[in-house]
């Protein structure tokens, strides 16, 4: 397709946690930017060239073409690397065509397999060995992930294993020490520049069972146009070093959920929140500064036990300054076994009831302001599906998240296009696809 948005289960911590406490917790995989991270990390020859140079330590590895089948290759494979021996295409993905292979018996029918995809082939010495991952993102500024282990339910991690055995696991984070995570988040960083990408990418490993050396596996990489968004950041995690790294990132949607819940101090300290009302708004502040256009969402809960109405007043003036593009607003109800089960409450449902409906009037008001403003411009959208309509029949969403109806042929869906916004209202934009 012409793109979208990439979600992959298996790397469900690809930036959760980053460094220094930035929390980022949409998962998404790849090489997200420029041609030269994308071409070298797609060719597992080239890349093993450019991590030597960059003195990463790796598995031992011939490397030759197809036409080295019928010129003694085997006999230079068995007597240069130790059984188990991985034959794989140079410029496969997904484990496509690679075969492990266990005596010299075996290796011309996984070289014919590697060359039935590729002319160029790697013969990679096996080891005993954990698979381990962790993610990269930014352009100037770099920020790794948690390092997560991979559990294949197999001899190894093939394509049968990756996709079809719901018996494989992801585990995240890795059981290992603090500084075999450190080793491998700087290796993976040093690859990533070396490699000359941008955006993110996953980068794999492997840490020997019996000596817990770690070795570069590969970088893996998706050419293409997509998005990566966030689901949420607790705001005690979001740093100006997350803005960043988000304002560099040419890949990463400028959509932020950033939960407030109250803007009362008072209430803020009864929740446990760990921030009050001046960090939040400092927040918002560095945020925009790093992307004007960035479009924030939030969760706000009213009622908490004892909320006044001059804390309920201070929930509504944030709100008024933040003017956030969409709320996601709750009564509160009470959860057995939390502190606030047990917190005095003299107010009433029917007194919540009130300040709900105050706030979601004021949340309707400024989202329906927001989505005028877009009248009359050309965005760019990813479309989405199909909505069941005839005038608007197709769904779409901006880089920030916002819905967009639309009229056109569904194969579109999957694809990014412009579109011209001709009208709103609180809840959606509706368009035409630009000229």
């Amino acid at each position: 397709g012409g793109g979208g948005a990439v979600h992959c289960p298996r790397c469900q911590g690809f930036f959760d946690p980053v460094d220094g406490g930035d929390v980022l917790r949409q998962v998404s995989v790849g090489c997200g930017g420029g041609v030269v991270g994308c071409s070298t990390t797609m060719d597992k020859i080239v890349a093993k060239e450019i991590f030597a140079s960059a003195g990463l330590k790796q598995a031992p590895y011939v490397a030759f073409t197809s036409e080295d089948l019928d010129k003694g290759i085997e006999e230079k494979i068995a007597g240069s690397l130790k059984f188990p021996i991985f034959i794989k295409p140079a410029n496969m993905g997904s484990s496509v065509g690679i075969t492990k292979v266990a005596s010299p018996e075996g290796l011309r029918p996984a070289l014919k397999l590697a060359a039935r995809y590729d002319t160029r082939i790697v013969a990679e010495e096996g080891i005993d060995a954990r698979e381990l991952e962790t993610g990269v993102m930014g352009n100037n500024t770099l920020v790794s992930s948690a390092v997560g282990e991979i559990i294949p339910d197999a001899e190894f991690y093939d394509y049968d294993a990756k996709y079809n055995n719901a018996q494989s696991q992801t585990l995240v984070p890795a059981d290992i020490t603090e500084a075999q995570s450190e080793e491998i988040k700087r290796a993976a960083r040093t690859a990533y520049s070396a490699c000359g990408c941008c955006g993110f990418a996953r980068v794999d490993f492997l840490m020997d069972r019996n000596t817990q050396e770690i070795y570069i596996n590969e970088i893996n990489a998706i050419p293409g146009d997509f998005l990566i968004r966030f689901m949420t950041s607790h705001p005690r995690d979001a740093t100006e070093k997350l803005f960043k790294t988000m304002a560099e990132c040419e890949k990463c949607a400028h959509h932020i959920h950033l939960p407030v819940q109250s803007g009362s101090d008072r209430i803020l300290k009864r929740m446990n929140r760990h921030y009050d009302r001046a960090k939040y708004l400092d927040e918002i502040a560095t945020a925009r500064r790093y992307m004007p256009d960035l479009v924030i969402t939030t969760d706000i809960i009213v009622g908490f036990p004892d909320e006044t109405e001059e804390d309920f007043a201070d929930t509504l003036s944030l709100c008024e300054e933040v003017r956030f593009d969409a709320m996601f607003t709750f009564i509160y109800s009470k959860r057995v076994g939390t502190p606030a089960a047990t917190m005095p409450d003299p107010y009433t449902r029917q007194d919540k009831q009130v300040h709900f409906d105050q706030l979601m009037e004021l949340s309707n008001r400024i989202s329906g302001e927001k989505h005028k403003e877009y009248e009359g411009k050309t965005v760019r959208v990813l479309v989405d599906g199909e909505t069941g309509k005839e005038e608007y029949n197709l769904s779409s969403r901006t880089n920030g998240g916002r819905l967009v109806h639309l009229h056109g042929d569904k194969s579109l869906i999957g694809q990014f296009i412009d579109v011209k916004i001709t009208n709103s209202n609180t809840w959606a934009l509706y368009g035409e696809i630009a000229e």
